[in-house]
């Protein structure tokens, strides 16, 4: 008798670029596949004698499904309803037409369309001559 179809699917950890996925213990499994995809993609099937895998690579602020097999030594299971999760970021682009005004020597004002984040680093001016 094959593997009963895994349950109860969870993604967690998820972050712009990595999520684990993972099922409730199947009985008898010795092995489970992981099937993935971003959303209108083709299936990336991966491994685990766990049933968790971390999975990597992902594409930042994208959604994704993902499926899973057991395996056990009589057999395969079917792969389980697929289940979704989205992937952490900022799907946005480099701002259009960034412009700077109000420049002195200590500042500066950088004025950019939508979503401009900034990282403002202080440089030091302390040079003799």
């Amino acid at each position: 008798m094959a593997c009963d179809v895994p349950t109860s699917l969870t993604a967690t950890g998820i972050t712009s670029t990595e999520a684990t996925l993972g099922c409730a213990v199947v009985s008898g499994a010795t092995n489970y596949q992981f099937s993935y995809k971003i959303t209108g993609g083709t299936w990336v099937t991966v491994g685990s004698t766990t049933n968790s895998k971390l999975i990597t690579g992902l594409t930042p602020a994208s959604d994704y499904q993902y499926r899973v097999k057991a395996i056990c030594p009589s057999g395969s299971s079917a792969f389980s309803a697929s289940s979704s999760f989205t992937t952490q970021g900022s799907a946005c682009g480099v701002p259009a037409n960034p412009t700077t005004t109000n420049i002195t020597t200590s500042s500066a004002t950088l004025i950019g369309q939508q979503y401009l984040e900034l990282q403002l680093i202080k440089y030091s001016t302390d040079k003799k001559y």
